[in-house]
Parts: structure tokens; sequence; C-alpha cells
């Protein structure tokens, strides 16, 4: 009894699977934007909400520096 042989080829191009790409300056968490960026997000930094699960929750984010990408990856 003969078994057959299988051939498998897997292309292993690098990829972003999260298909966005940092700027220098943010690629390792924390980090800081320049004054004119700061203020342009002010109204995207803003917390409005302020409910015990999400309060709770926030003093749960582990803020150890490391890469952003693994940063948002654990954070959600």
């Amino acid at each position: 009894m003969t078994l057959g042989s299988t051939i498998v080829i897997a292309d292993m191009t690098v990829i972003n699977p999260f298909d966005f790409f940092l700027e220098e300056y943010a690629k390792d968490y924390p980090f800081e934007y320049d004054q004119q960026l700061t203020k342009e997000l002010v109204p995207y930094c803003e917390r409005v909400e302020s409910g015990p699960l999400l309060l709770a929750w926030l003093k749960e984010v582990d803020h150890t520096p490391r890469s952003t990408q693994d940063f948002l990856v654990d954070i959600n």
C-alpha cells in the first residue's frame, strides 16, 4: 500500500491584519501627541460617560509600556 504525499504552499506575505498604520511617535504605548494635534483631538478625548461599570473597567486597564498595537488588542 502506498500513501500519497501532499504538498502545501503557504504565502508568507507580512500584512497588517488591522488595516492601519501608526505614526512613528505612536508605535509604543504610552505616547504623547504634539501640541497642535493635542488641541485638535480635545473633542475626542473628553469623557462624557461616567457610569460605574466604565469607571471600574478604566481602573483595570493595564498601562504597562508596550507596543501600541498590543495595547489596543489587549483592551479589546
